[in-house]
């Protein structure tokens, strides 16, 4: 379920689900971090993308996984 940040009502469903069963897109520890880097150093603009996320999606984003992981892309 994709949530519309900007509208008002879809901020409170998404905190009161969160507040009423730690589940959501609230739930996030919203650490994600990403980055851009050379893969030699002769070329001349980064032209590798990375992604760190403390959680790993199962069936594409659909549900969450029920255990601690990570997700490293590259």
């Amino acid at each position: 379920m994709l949530i519309q940040w900007k509208f008002p009502v879809a901020r409170m469903r998404a905190g009161l689900q969160w507040f009423l069963t730690s589940t959501g897109p609230a739930a996030s520890t919203h650490l994600e971090t990403g980055g851009f880097v050379r893969s030699r150093p002769d070329v001349p603009f980064p032209d590798i993308q990375t992604h760190f996320l403390p959680t790993i999606f199962v069936d594409h984003g659909i549900k969450m996984a029920d255990f601690h992981a990570f997700m490293a892309s590259f």
